[in-house]
C-alpha cells in the first residue's frame, strides 16, 4: 500500500509535493489539537463529577449516625411550604444568575401526586461553560427547600473549538407534603 502511494506521489512536482504534505501536516495537527481538547474537556467533566460524588458521600454519611425521628424531621426541613412550583422557578432564575448561566427556557411540568407527597418538575434549558454548570448545580443542591436535579445533559454548542459554551438541560424536581386527610 505504502508503494502504491510512493508511486503515486512521485508524479507531483515539488510544488505539488510540498502543497500535499504541507495539507496532510496540517490535518494531522488539527486531528492531534482536537484530541487534546476533547480529553481536557472529559476530564474537566469527570472531576466535576466526582466532586459532585463526593459531596452526595459526604451528606449520606452526616446522617447515618442520626435517630430515625431526626432524619424525618430532617429531611421535612427540605420539603417546599407551599403547593404553588413558582418558589422553584424563582430558585433557577436566581441561580442561573449568580452563576452567570443563560437561561434559554423553564418548563414547568403537572404535578404528580404520590401517596404522601405531590412532585414538582421543571425542566430547564440553558447555556453557560462547565464552571457556570457547577456552580449553577451547587446553588441548587443547596437551596432550601430541596431542589433534586434527577437528571442533567450536557452538549456542545458547536463543533467549533472556541465555542466553550454548553447547553444544559436538567428536570429538576421538588417535593409538597400531602397532610393526611388534605387535598
Amino acid at each position: 500500500m505504502i508503494r502504491i502511494l510512493l508511486e503515486i506521489f512521485k508524479r507531483y512536482s515539488a510544488t505539488q509535493k510540498k502543497i500535499i504534505t504541507l495539507v496532510l501536516a496540517g490535518v494531522l495537527v488539527a486531528a492531534l489539537g482536537m484530541k487534546f481538547i476533547v480529553f481536557s474537556d472529559l476530564n474537566e467533566i469527570r472531576q466535576t463529577k466526582l466532586a459532585i460524588q463526593a459531596e452526595l458521600i459526604r451528606k449520606n454519611s452526616l446522617l447515618r449516625g442520626v435517630p430515625a425521628q431526626a432524619q424525618i424531621e430532617a429531611q421535612k426541613a427540605g420539603l417546599s411550604k407551599s403547593k404553588q412550583p413558582d418558589w422553584m422557578t424563582d430558585a433557577v432564575r436566581q441561580a442561573a444568575e449568580q452563576s452567570g448561566l443563560v437561561l434559554i427556557s423553564v418548563s414547568p411540568r403537572n404535578p404528580v401526586k404520590k401517596e404522601f407527597f405531590e412532585e414538582f418538575s421543571l425542566l430547564v434549558e440553558a447555556q453557560g461553560g462547565y464552571h457556570q454548570t457547577g456552580k449553577f448545580v451547587a446553588y441548587l443542591e443547596n437551596h432550601t427547600p430541596s431542589i433534586i436535579i434527577k437528571h442533567l445533559r450536557l452538549e456542545r454548542n458547536s463543533s467549533k473549538d472556541s465555542d466553550r459554551r454548553l447547553k444544559v438541560v436538567c428536570h429538576l424536581t421538588a417535593y409538597y407534603e400531602i397532610l393526611a386527610g388534605v387535598t
